[in-house]
């Protein structure tokens, strides 16, 4: 005879036993079943671990000529039926039911007493149709008269903080990737097909993984995808720790690196992959990193070959998070778009894309839930897609109410020099002169490194091969970390470690008037 498999149907599982309701509804009662009383309906049956042929029903007590029908069971709800026995009006004891070897066991088995009610020792009942069955279920109240049991052990349990995943919807490529995950020991992150059920099918890939928490896991595909196509991602055990998965489909039971479960749930997710983006010639975006962008960032340049959107993220490990900006662009090239922002960003690394207006005109439809079904998805040219990366973050050192501040007066400056009045700073400093480049500073023409406190009649020397404007800047910068090193670019403010210092959220500096 050929051997019954074993498979989970599900990605839960719940391992309580008793009496169940089942149907469409739970407890659909007399809509869909036989009413009778506790007094002359029961049916009891125990674990009995192993058994692929037949299974043996403990107890049925039957008010009239009934059946007893094998169900598989995912702990909520009955699957296929894989076989049945008549029993006769009264009590029986060890009832035998025969298994269909062409429907595939589960972990748990339900078995229920159904009615004898038309061609006698026929079982006349569809699952589809049980309202127009026969042979329907015994209820008493508003439970079935049924019982779950088990016959292998399945799955490897754990507490719910020791195991989890997390995984998006994804376009298509060779790999996928699973955003987070946690295992208690050496584990493995298992990817399948998902059925037209939605319990796992084919393999499709798996990598290994450590013990705890690790983000951006990448599992490569066995196969090529070229269509929308639901995964389930599973974490399962490395009992050997050697790295090879010990799991086949075919021998769920006697395989080693069985699934987490915890809390009587598989660890698991489920997923799609598919086509995402608009694939286009010409797309282009620019933007820089800002300082202290706190209600708005400004996009340099973007160019989008139709009606667009200028979407703003927050960067989680790399990958688009929250959605903290929306500007709408027409065709063509835009300058300097400011992009307004739902909260502070500072400190903050950004996302900004460009996604096609492709819905509704004028309303942005895409959402992070559903990046495969939703219209406005982002340009992509040459596989790329069209997106910069930004910082935005605090410049300058922040430093307490008179612990810095610069004093410089109106002066003659013919000699070469100019004189700081006083000059106060936390740490050795440095004090920057600049021209007058329309009204904010430009090229740096005076540097003099000064000592922690207060100096006085600071001579600064000026660099007069440049032509003086009437206006110069003088600034206190920070000397971090190399002492006695001048690091700050100007094209590169946000990076320079010697940045000016900041008091009550004003930069320490003036403007002076020379001659």
């Amino acid at each position: 005879m050929k051997k019954n498999r074993i498979v989970a149907i599900g990605v839960t599982a719940t391992l309580a036993f008793g009496i169940v309701g089942w149907g469409t509804a739970v407890g659909a009662g007399e809509g869909m079943g036989v009413m009778t009383t506790e007094d002359n309906a029961k049916i009891v049956a125990t674990d009995q671990v192993g058994a692929t042929e037949s299974v043996t029903i403990d107890l049925v007590d039957a008010p009239k000529d009934s059946f007893v029908v094998v169900h598989q069971f995912d702990g909520t709800m009955p699957g296929e039926r894989l076989g049945y026995t008549a029993v006769p009006k009264g009590e029986s004891r060890s009832v035998t039911v025969e298994l269909d070897p062409d429907v595939a066991l589960t972990p748990q088995l339900i078995a229920a007493l159904h009615v004898d009610g038309g061609v006698r020792g026929t079982l006349e009942f569809n699952m589809e149709d049980m309202e127009r069955s026969t042979d329907r279920p015994y209820y008493i109240g508003e439970t079935e008269v049924a019982a779950p049991f088990k016959i292998a052990e399945f799955g490897i349990p754990v507490m719910m903080d020791e195991a989890a995943i997390e995984v998006g919807d994804q376009p298509l490529g060779e790999t996928v990737t699973i955003g987070t995950v946690t295992s208690p020991t050496k584990a493995f992150v298992v990817v399948h097909e998902a059925q037209a059920d939605g319990m796992p099918g084919k393999r499709l890939g798996y990598t290994a993984i450590e013990p705890g928490a690790t983000s951006g896991v990448k599992v490569k595909l066995t196969e090529e995808l070229d269509r929308i196509t639901p995964l389930i991602a599973a974490v399962h055990a490395d009992v050997e720790g050697d790295g090879r998965l010990d799991f086949e489909m075919e021998d769920l039971v006697g395989s080693a690196d069985q699934p987490f479960f915890a809390d009587g749930h598989e660890v698991a997710a489920a997923f799609k992959v598919g086509p995402f983006g608009v694939k286009v010639n010409r797309a282009s975006i620019e933007a820089s990193d800002q300082i202290g962008a706190e209600d708005s960032i400004t996009v340099d340049s973007v160019y989008a070959p139709d009606a667009a959107w200028i979407v703003v993220h927050k960067a989680v490990d790399g990958a688009p998070g929250e959605r903290v900006g929306l500007a709408r662009v027409e065709a063509g090239t835009s300058k300097d778009v400011e992009v307004e922002l739902t909260e502070e960003m500072l400190p903050e690394q950004l996302i900004i894309a460009v996604h096609a207006d492709r819905g509704t005109a004028e309303v942005f439809d895409f959402d992070m839930m559903d990046i495969l079904g939703s219209p406005d998805q982002p340009y992509f040219v040459k596989g790329e897609e069209v997106a910069a990366v930004i910082t935005v973050r605090e410049f300058g050192y922040a430093t307490p109410a008179g612990t810095s501040s610069v004093t410089v007066s109106a002066q003659d400056i013919m000699g070469g020099t100019l004189m700081v009045d006083e000059a106060i700073t936390p740490e050795a400093a440095w004090i920057v002169v600049h021209l007058d480049a329309g009204g904010a500073p430009g090229a740096r023409v005076g540097l003099l490194r000064i000592p922690a406190g207060t100096t006085h009649d600071a001579m600064v020397q000026l660099d007069m091969s440049k032509r003086m404007t009437s206006t110069l800047f003088v600034a206190i910068h920070a000397d971090r970390p190399e002492l006695g090193m001048f690091e700050f670019d100007m094209m590169d403010r946000v990076n320079s470690p010697d940045q000016p210092y900041f008091v009550d959220g004003v930069e320490v500096a003036t403007a002076v008037t020379v001659r």
